[in-house]
């Protein structure tokens, strides 16, 4: 079975690389063109890009009972899951 799957993928394989070889000019468009395009923005992005990191935190254990009372439960200065996912007080949720 494995094989026989790896005997048909080198046969496609082989069946492209000679459709490669008759068509040089579909070669250049496949091949060239994608990076002439990708160049540029690459170039910008690397060049005007800025990376802004954010000082560590460190987290105590926070026991957890799997229930409601979890999405209401605010952590030292992280806001409770409701009102950091909804914006809202009131806010029923379903399980």
């Amino acid at each position: 079975m494995l094989c026989d799957c790896l005997r048909q993928l080198w046969l496609l394989t082989r069946k492209n690389l000679i459709l490669t070889k008759r068509s040089k000019l579909w070669t250049l468009f496949e091949l060239i063109l994608p990076i002439l395009f990708t160049l540029p923005i690459i170039i910008l992005i690397v060049k005007n890009g800025t990376i802004q990191l954010s000082p560590g935190r460190a987290f105590d254990a926070v026991p957890l009972d799997g229930g409601a009372a979890d999405v209401t439960r605010a952590v030292g200065f992280v806001a409770a899951i409701r009102t950091r996912w909804c914006n809202s007080r009131e806010v029923s949720l379903a399980y």
